[in-house]
């Protein structure tokens, strides 16, 4: 879509109209990931991807444009970000599933470890802070939803917070507090499961504030049945 003016034109002449049809506030924009080698994205993907929100921005005019964006170095070297925040009302940045594939990754280190830790998250600020983004623009993202590891294997899964509420609740399980990575885990049947709650995601979000982010987003709604009128997902 990206690769030419003309399938560029063509996209955003679209959304403009959708926008306007439906009387949206914007467009939010998730490519997984520009010039990504295993996901065979051509190089050609990172200028093109520039050249595409420039024109976005000058297509919609006021309209909301915001680009969700990796936590990693690996993905995050796809995008030109201090030539693309400008072009953006805000960025999400996706500061979860840290550790959910160094088992594949020759010379990482494959022991389990929480995939929405804190320190993680202190490293990706750094890299947006070294790629020349104002951090005011970015929110940080925080998970919804814990990752569950086989002790005895390779596999993974994922289970929606309100799964691990049911699991805790059902066979009496006491979670484990780890302070530097802000993050709780415990094991069960085999699995050992990593997760966030109320106090390890306000410990994250105080990081926000601390550290001049523009406010957090959560992934994903679905995943968790609020258990108060507590809210993190914007700050002032």
């Amino acid at each position: 879509m990206i690769s030419t003016a003309a399938n560029r034109a063509t996209f955003i002449d679209s959304a403009k109209k959708f926008i306007a049809d439906y009387k949206i506030a914007g467009i939010d924009i998730d490519f997984e990931y520009p010039a990504s080698t295993e996901r065979n994205g051509p190089p050609t993907d990172t200028p093109n991807l520039t050249i595409f929100f420039n024109e976005m921005r000058a297509g919609l005019g006021s309209s909301l444009i915001t680009l969700a964006t990796p936590a990693g170095y690996w993905f995050l070297k796809g995008f030109e970000m201090d030539k693309i925040s400008t072009k953006l009302d805000f960025i999400n940045m996706m500061s979860y599933d840290y550790r959910k594939w160094d088992t594949f990754v020759e010379g990482a280190n494959s022991t389990a470890q929480p995939q929405s830790s804190l320190l993680d998250m202190v490293d990706s600020t750094l890299l947006y802070v070294k790629a020349g983004v104002d951090m005011k623009k970015v929110n940080l993202g925080l998970a919804w939803y814990g990752r569950t590891f086989k002790l005895e294997d390779k596999t993974c899964g994922v289970l929606a917070n309100f799964e691990i509420d049911n699991i805790i609740m059902d066979a009496d399980v006491r979670p484990v507090y780890h302070k530097d990575s802000e993050t709780r885990w415990f094991t069960h049947k085999g699995d050992l499961i990593t997760f966030d709650d109320e106090g390890t995601w306000k410990a994250k979000t105080d990081f926000a504030k601390k550290t001049c982010f523009g406010g957090t987003m959560i992934w994903s709604i679905d995943q968790e049945i609020p258990k108060c009128k507590s809210t993190f997902a914007t700050f002032t």
